[in-house]
C-alpha cells in the first residue's frame, strides 16, 4: 500500500486522508445540491418546481408568502423514493460519518447512510437534543428543516416564509449548537452540496457556527459558494485566509474516490465498538455513558470491544504480557485479553462448567442456584471465569459483566444495566470472582429474581465439602492430559527449573511462583521464607528514621543539638520475644491467620493491632514508613478495597501458603482465633456499613463460623468471639446490625456444638446474652433517637429469626423445670410467629417446628392441655410450608422436622371428656383438633384432589362454622377453614404451587376475603406474607381497589431484593372450570420503559402490562390489547398471555 503523504495543513485531500486513518470524528453538513451538482441537477427539485407552479433552479424559489399545497410534501417523499441516488451520493455513502447537518428534506438518505450495518437515527426537532450527538454506528442526521413524508404540519418541511422563519429559530439554531460539539476539537467538519443563493439555510448562521472551529478543521466542497451580501462573503473570505477553511473545488464523493482509486485509504469497518453489545438475537445494545458509569463503579460491561481485533506482540512483549497476566493484579479486561492470547490452557473441569452455563443461559427460569466454581486458590478459578466470558460473548452472544475483589455487589447496585438490558428480553450472564460462601451468591440471585431480572450468576468459592450438581470442583492435582499443557506452556513463555514437575501437587501454584523475576530467589522452603521476612521486618521496623511532626520548638531544640529527632515503625524488642511476640511476628501472624480464611486484613487495622501492645498511635505512623518496611516482601499481596477502591489491604501471596504458614507457627485453631479476636477487637471503625473494616469484621466472624470455609474448625473459641463483638459494641460504641446478629447466632452455635460438654448455669447464662443481644439490637433499629441503627431489610429479617431461634433454645432449655417451662414456650412461640410475619424464607417455619417437637420430647410435667396445644402447634405449622417450592437444603430440613414430628404427634381421636374438659378451660383448641382429626390430609407431592377430599373438606367447614364462636381468636382453626373453602372452591390445596385458579363465585370469594381478615385479626401485625397477599387479591377482586393497591405497594416493598419468587404468577382469574378468562382492553398510561397500564373492559379496573409478555402487539395510548388473563403475583395484578401461548 502507498504511503500516505505527509501532512499538509493547506491541502485538503491531506487532512481528509489523515483525519479517516487517524479515525476522528467526520462531521457532514450536506446542503440542498448534495449530490447533484451537474448542469441536470436534482430531478426531483425540478418536478417539485413545475406540480408547484413556481419558476427557479434551487430549492429556496420554492418558499414564498403564499403557502405550498399542504400534500405536496407527501408527494414530493414519494418522488424521492422513486429516484435512484447520485453517483455523488454512492460515493460518500460508505464514509464513516459521526454525524450529518442537512438542509435537505430528502428522507432517503437514512438509506443512503444505512451501509455496513449502520443504523442512522433522524433528528428532526432541535430540543430535547438526543442522547447521542455523535456516533459511528448510528449516526444522527439533524434535519435543519424536517423532512418530506413525515405528515405532521410541526415535522413536515416548512410551506411558506413565515413557516421557514419559525422553523429556523425553533429548530434550526438548536441544532446547530450541537455542531461544533460533535466535531470536537479533534475532528473535520466537511461541507458539500452547499450554495447559500439557492438553498434555505442562510449563511450567517452556518459561519458564526464554525467560526470557532480549530485551523484546517472545515474542508468546503464544490464550487467557490455564491453569498447574497458582502458581510457573509467577507466572513467567509477571513476564515479562508486564517486556515480555518481549506476549500477544495471538487465535490466530495470525488475528492473521496480518488483517495480510494489511489490506494492512499484502507477500507476497514471497526464494529468493536465499545459502546455496543452485540446480542444472540442480533440486536446490538448500545451502552450509554451514563448507564457505563453507574454500572462500572462495582462491575465491568463485556463489550464488543473485549471480542475485537487483537495487536499482534513481538516476542519480547508478549513474554512480558504473559508474566505479567500470570504476576500481576491485572483487571478483567486484561484477564479476558490474556485468555484470548492463550497465556493460559483449559483445565478439564471447564468443559463442564462452560456446558452448564450454557444449558442455564438457555433455560435462566430453570437454575434456582448460583453456578460456584470451588477450590482452592492457584487452581485457575479466575482464568475460568474470563474463558467463560469470552466463549458466552463469542459463542452465546450473552450480556456479561464481571466482577472482581471480596465484595459482591447488591442488587440495587447493578439493577440498573439489568433493567436496561430487560428491554433487549436478553439474559444477563455475571461472573463474580469473590471466593464468597455460595449462599452469598444465592442471595444476590434470589434478590435480582425478586425484580425479574433474567440473570445467571457464577461465582467463586474456596473449597465446598457438601456436593451439589451447580458445584464445580477445580481440582489441585493435574490430569495427564493437563500436565502436558502445562508443560507446552511453561516452555513456550517462560524459563524453569529443569526440575519443574507438573504431576506434583500444587503444580499450578508452583508454576505461578516461578514467573516473575523478582521470585527467583525464593527460598525452597516456606517457612525459612516467613522467618526471613519477619528478621527482615524486625530489623527494618526498629530502624531509627527522622520524624516528620514536630512542633516549631522541637525542631529548634533538635537543631541546636539536643537530640536527634528519630521514630521508628516497631521498639526495640527483647531477644526473648523476638521469635513469637515481637511486633514483626505479629504481622506475620496477624495477616497468615486471616488469609488461611481467605480474607485480606486492612493496613489500618493491621497496624492498629500491632501498634497498641507498644503504645503508639497508628494513625501518626507515615505512609512512606510502611512503604519503606513492607516494601520487597514478596510473602505479601497488597490489593485496594472499598466502595472508592481507596482502602489498602494486605493478604498471603496464596491461601495455601497461609495454611501451611498456620499450622507451622500457630499450631492449633485457638491460637489462630486469638490473632484474629486481637485484630477484631480493634476494629473500632467497624460501625460504618460501607466501610472496609465492616466489611472485614462481618467477613471474618463468618468465615470462622460454621457455614465458613473450615467448618466448625473454631468452634471452641465462638463463645469468645461473641463477647469481642459484644465488648465492641458496649465499650467502644461499634454499632454494626450484621455484627450484633453475630453476637446472638455465635453464642447459640457455641451451645449447639459444646451441648453435652457445659454445665447448665452456663448455658443459661449464654442463652441470656444471645437473647440480649438480638433484643438490643432490634430495639436500636426501631429507635426514634439520634442512635437509631440502620439494617438492610435481609439483616431485619435474620434478626427476628435469630431471635425466635434464640428463644426456642432458651425453651428447650427450660423444658425440665416444671415453673419456667410453659412460659419459655409461649415467649418463642411469639417470636417465631413474628418472625414467620416479617421473614419470607422457610427458616421461620423450621423454627416454629422444632421448638414444639424439643419441647415435647424434653418436657416431662406438661399437662394434657399443654402437650395438646404443642401438638397443635406443630400441625398448624406443617399446614402452612408448601414442600415443592422449597430449595433442596430447606427441603432437607423440612423433611428431617417432619420425621421427628411423626414420633411425636398422637393421631388418636379427642375424647369426649378430652374435649370437654378443653371446653372447661376456656381453649378453643379442641374445636381445632376435632376439625383437624377428620379434615383432608394434603400430600407433600402435587396430587389431585379427590371426591373424598372435597367431602370431608366441606364437612369440616361446616363443624367450624357452627363452632365460629369459639374458634374466632383461634389463628389455627382460622387458617384452616380458610385452606377449606378454598379447596371446596377450587378444587387445588391452597398455595401449592404457582398459576392456581382463584375461587370462581363472588360469594366464595367474599367469604374467603372476610376470613382472612378475621385471621388478621387473631394474628396481629404478625400476618404471614402469602396472606398479606391473598388479602390484597380478594379485596381487589370484591371491588376495594385502592385497599389492595396499598397493600401491594407494602408488599412489593418488602419483598423487593428477598423474595426471589416476587413475580412469579401465583394465581389467575378463572371461570367455574379452572380455565382462564380471556379478557381485552386498552392501553391508558406508561408507567415505566417496557411496562404499561391497560384498563379492562367490562371491570373498568387497571392491571399492568409487559411489553416482551406481548411480542406482536404495537405499544402507544389508546390502543387495544386483547386475549389475555388477569393473574397476579407479590406486585400486583397483571395482563398474562403465556396460556394462550402455550397452548
Amino acid at each position: 500500500m502507498t504511503n500516505a503523504p505527509a501532512i499538509d495543513e493547506t491541502d485538503p485531500q491531506t487532512i481528509l486522508i489523515s483525519a479517516l486513518a487517524d479515525r476522528v470524528p467526520l462531521i457532514a453538513v450536506l446542503g440542498q445540491g448534495f449530490g447533484w451538482t451537474n448542469s441536470e441537477g436534482d430531478p426531483v427539485l425540478k418536478q417539485t418546481l413545475q406540480k408547484s407552479g413556481r419558476e427557479g433552479d434551487g430549492w429556496k424559489d420554492l418558499i414564498s408568502r403564499e403557502s405550498v399545497e399542504s400534500h405536496l410534501y407527501s408527494w414530493v417523499a414519494e418522488r424521492y423514493s422513486r429516484r435512484s441516488p447520485s453517483e455523488g451520493m454512492l460515493r460518500v455513502a460508505d464514509i464513516a460519518f459521526s454525524a450529518i447537518y442537512t438542509s435537505s428534506i430528502d428522507p432517503t438518505l437514512s438509506n443512503l447512510f444505512s451501509t455496513n450495518g449502520r443504523q442512522p437515527e433522524a433528528i428532526l426537532v432541535g430540543t430535547p437534543a438526543p442522547t447521542e450527538i455523535r456516533s459511528t454506528r448510528r449516526p444522527p442526521i439533524f434535519y435543519f428543516y424536517g423532512r418530506a413524508g413525515v405528515g405532521v404540519p410541526e415535522l413536515d418541511p416548512p410551506r411558506n416564509k413565515k413557516e421557514l422563519v419559525v422553523r429556523r429559530a425553533k429548530h434550526t439554531s438548536s441544532m446547530l449548537l450541537n455542531l461544533t460539539e460533535s466535531a470536537t476539537a479533534l475532528g473535520l467538519i466537511l461541507i458539500d452540496g452547499y450554495q447559500p443563493d439557492q438553498d434555505w439555510f442562510r449563511a450567517e448562521d452556518l459561519l458564526s457556527t464554525i467560526s470557532t472551529v480549530p485551523k484546517s478543521g472545515i474542508i468546503w466542497y464544490g464550487q467557490s459558494p455564491r453569498f447574497l451580501n458582502e458581510d457573509d462573503k467577507e466572513y467567509f473570505d477571513g476564515l479562508v485566509e486564517a486556515g480555518v477553511i481549506v476549500r477544495d473545488e471538487r465535490t466530495l464523493g470525488e475528492a473521496y474516490a480518488i483517495a480510494l482509486c489511489n490506494g492512499l485509504l484502507k477500507v476497514e469497518q471497526h464494529w468493536d465498538d465499545p459502546e455496543l453489545i452485540t446480542l444472540s438475537t442480533g440486536e446490538d445494545f448500545i451502552v450509554s455513558p451514563r448507564l457505563r458509569l453507574v454500572t462500572e463503579a462495582i462491575a465491568s460491561i463485556v463489550d464488543n470491544s473485549w471480542t475485537g481485533f487483537l495487536q499482534p506482540f513481538s516476542e519480547n512483549l508478549k513474554r512480558v504480557a504473559f508474566q505479567s497476566f500470570h504476576g500481576a493484579n491485572i483487571g478483567e479486561k486484561a484477564l479476558v485479553e490474556g485468555v484470548r492470547r492463550e497465556y493460559a490452557f483449559e483445565r478439564n473441569f471447564e468443559t463442564v462448567l462452560r456446558g452448564k452455563v450454557t444449558k442455564a443461559l438457555n433455560r435462566h427460569h430453570e437454575q434456582k442456584d448460583a453456578i460456584i466454581i470451588h477450590g482452592q486458590s492457584g487452581v485457575g478459578k479466575t482464568i475460568a471465569l474470563g474463558r467463560l466470558a469470552v466463549t458466552a460473548r463469542e459463542k452465546e452472544k450473552a450480556a456479561v459483566l464481571m466482577v472482581s475483589g471480596q465484595r459482591i455487589p447488591q442488587a440495587a447496585e447493578m439493577a440498573p444495566f439489568l433493567e436496561a438490558m430487560g428491554r433487549t428480553a436478553a439474559v444477563t450472564l455475571i461472573l463474580i470472582d469473590a471466593n464468597s460462601p455460595p449462599h452469598r451468591y444465592d442471595e444476590l440471585l434470589q434478590a435480582l429474581r425478586s425484580s425479574g431480572h433474567k440473570v445467571v450468576i457464577v461465582g467463586t468459592s474456596y473449597k465446598i465439602e457438601t456436593k451439589a450438581s451447580y458445584h464445580i470442583h477445580a481440582p489441585t492435582s493435574l490430569t495427564n492430559e493437563e500436565q502436558v499443557q502445562l508443560n507446552s506452556l511453561a516452555r513456550s513463555f517462560s524459563q524453569l527449573d529443569s526440575k519443574f514437575d507438573a504431576a506434583s501437587d500444587h503444580a499450578l501454584a508452583r508454576f505461578y511462583w516461578s514467573l516473575p523475576d523478582s521470585r527467583s530467589g525464593i527460598a525452597d522452603g516456606l517457612s525459612r521464607e516467613v522467618r526471613l521476612t519477619e528478621t527482615y521486618l524486625r530489623i527494618k521496623g526498629e530502624k531509627p528514621r527522622p520524624r516528620k511532626d514536630l512542633s516549631s520548638l522541637a525542631l529548634a531544640l533538635v537543631k541546636a543539638g539536643y537530640a536527634k529527632s528519630t521514630t521508628s515503625f516497631f521498639d526495640n524488642t527483647n531477644s526473648g520475644e523476638v521469635e513469637y511476640e515481637s511486633p514483626a511476628a505479629r504481622v506475620i501472624d496477624y495477616v497468615m491467620a486471616v488469609s488461611r480464611l481467605y480474607r485480606s486484613v486492612p493496613i489500618n487495622l493491621l497496624l492498629r493491632a500491632v501498634t497498641s501492645y507498644s503504645g503508639k498511635d497508628s494513625d501518626r505512623i507515615d505512609l512512606e514508613l510502611i512503604r519503606d518496611v513492607f516494601e520487597g516482601q514478596d510473602i505479601f499481596r497488597w490489593h485496594y478495597g472499598g466502595q472508592d477502591e481507596s482502602e489498602l489491604l494486605i493478604s498471603s501471596r496464596l491461601q495455601i501458603e497461609a495454611e501451611l504458614v498456620c499450622d507451622r507457627r500457630l499450631g492449633s485453631p485457638s491460637t489462630e482465633a486469638k490473632y484474629i479476636l486481637e485484630l477484631l477487637s480493634h476494629a473500632y471503625r467497624a460501625g460504618s456499613e460501607g466501610g472496609e473494616e465492616a466489611h472485614f469484621a462481618v467477613d471474618m466472624v463468618y468465615a470462622m463460623g460454621s457455614d465458613g470455609p473450615v467448618g466448625e474448625r473454631y468452634k471452641d473459641s465462638y463463645l469468645e468471639i461473641a463477647r469481642c463483638l459484644t465488648n465492641l459494641r458496649i465499650k467502644k460504641g461499634v454499632l454494626n446490625a450484621r455484627l450484633m446478629l453475630q453476637e446472638s447466632a455465635l453464642r447459640r452455635t457455641y451451645i449447639r456444638t459444646h451441648d453435652h460438654e457445659i454445665d447448665i448455669e452456663l448455658k443459661t447464662l449464654v442463652l441470656a446474652e444471645a437473647s440480649s443481644a438480638v433484643n438490643d439490637t432490634l430495639a436500636a433499629i426501631d429507635s426514634e433517637s439520634s442512635s437509631k441503627l440502620y439494617a438492610a431489610k435481609r439483616t431485619r429479617e435474620f434478626l427476628f429469626t435469630e431471635r425466635a431461634a434464640t428463644y426456642g433454645f432458651l425453651a428447650i432449655d427450660s423444658a425440665v423445670r416444671e415453673d419456667e417451662v410453659w412460659a419459655s414456650y409461649c415467649a418463642a412461640r411469639e417470636a417465631a410467629r413474628i418472625a414467620i410475619g416479617k421473614a419470607f424464607s422457610y427458616q421461620p417455619l423450621d423454627i416454629a417446628l422444632w421448638v414444639p417437637i424439643g419441647v415435647l420430647k424434653k418436657a416431662t410435667k406438661l399437662d394434657y392441655i399443654q402437650k395438646a396445644e404443642l401438638q397443635a402447634d406443630i400441625r398448624a405449622t406443617l399446614d402452612v410450608v408448601d414442600p415443592t417450592s422449597l430449595g433442596r437444603k430447606e427441603k432437607s430440613l423440612y423433611d428431617k422436622q417432619k420425621l421427628f414430628a411423626a414420633d411425636i404427634l398422637e393421631d388418636q381421636a379427642l375424647s369426649d371428656e378430652a374435649f370437654l374438659s378443653l371446653q372447661q378451660s376456656g381453649s378453643s383448641l379442641g374445636y381445632y383438633l376435632r376439625a383437624k382429626a377428620i379434615a383432608p390430609v394434603r400430600p407433600d407431592n402435587i396430587e389431585k384432589v379427590t371426591d373424598n377430599d372435597i367431602k370431608k373438606a366441606t364437612d369440616v367447614a361446616e363443624y367450624l362454622e357452627l363452632a365460629k364462636k369459639k374458634v374466632a381468636l383461634d389463628a389455627r382453626a382460622i387458617q384452616l377453614l380458610i385452606s377449606l373453602e378454598w379447596l371446596r372452591a377450587t378444587h387445588q390445596w391452597i398455595f401449592r404451587g404457582f398459576r392456581q385458579p382463584l375461587p370462581h363465585e363472588q360469594k366464595t370469594r367474599e367469604r374467603i376475603k372476610s376470613l382472612i381478615f378475621e385471621l388478621q385479626a387473631a394474628e396481629g401485625d404478625n400476618l404471614p406474607p402469602q396472606m398479606r397477599y391473598l388479602a390484597a387479591v380478594f379485596m381487589w377482586l370484591c371491588g376495594d381497589v385502592s385497599n389492595a393497591v396499598r397493600s401491594w405497594r407494602e408488599l412489593a416493598r418488602d419483598t423487593e431484593y428477598i423474595e426471589s419468587k416476587r413475580i412469579t404468577i401465583r394465581h389467575t382469574v378463572t371461570d367455574s372450570n379452572g380455565k382462564p378468562i380471556s379478557f381485552s382492553g386498552h392501553i391508558v398510561r406508561a408507567l415505566a420503559p417496557g411496562r404499561w397500564s391497560v384498563k379492562v373492559d367490562g371491570l373498568d379496573k387497571d392491571i399492568d402490562m409487559q411489553e416482551s409478555d406481548f411480542s406482536k402487539q404495537d405499544f402507544a395510548l389508546g390502543k387495544t390489547v386483547r386475549s389475555f388473563a388477569i393473574s397476579f403475583n407479590y406486585r400486583g395484578p397483571i395482563a398474562d398471555t403465556s396460556y394462550w401461548r402455550h397452548s
